[in-house]
C-alpha cells in the first residue's frame, strides 16, 4: 500500500502503460560478452567500438575465469562513450570446495 506522501505525489498522474511507456528512455546493452582473453572472437579493446556500431550503450566484459581484458576494454569504452561493467564468469566445481554434489557449473 502506498504511503500518503507517495500517493499525493502521484495524484493526477496517468499510470504508465508498460507496453508503450517507460519512466526513462530504454538503454540497450549486452551484459555478457567474452573477448579473446577467454573464448571470444574480438580483442577486449575492440569490443567497445563493435558495441557502439551495433547501437549498444553499455557492455559488460565477462570472460571465463580471467579479468585480463578489463583494463583495455574499460579504456576503449571510455573513448567510445560506452558504459562499462567489469565482470568475470567463474567456473566452479563444488568438489573443490568440499561439497558432495556431482554437479559443476558456471557462476555469472
Amino acid at each position: 500500500m502506498a504511503s500518503t506522501k507517495s500517493a499525493k505525489s502521484l495524484k493526477g498522474r496517468k499510470p504508465l502503460n508498460p507496453n508503450t511507456e517507460h519512466p526513462r528512455p530504454q538503454m540497450y546493452c549486452d551484459l555478457h560478452m567474452h573477448s579473446t582473453a577467454s573464448d571470444g572472437t574480438a580483442a577486449p579493446g575492440e569490443l567497445a567500438q563493435l558495441a557502439r556500431d551495433a547501437g549498444l550503450e553499455a557492455i559488460a566484459l565477462t570472460d571465463h575465469d580471467t579479468s585480463a581484458g578489463v583494463v583495455d576494454c574499460a579504456a576503449a569504452c571510455r573513448r567510445a562513450k560506452v558504459a562499462f561493467v567489469p565482470g568475470i564468469e567463474i567456473s566452479a566445481d563444488p568438489q573443490l570446495g568440499g561439497g558432495s554434489s556431482q554437479r559443476s557449473g558456471t557462476l555469472h
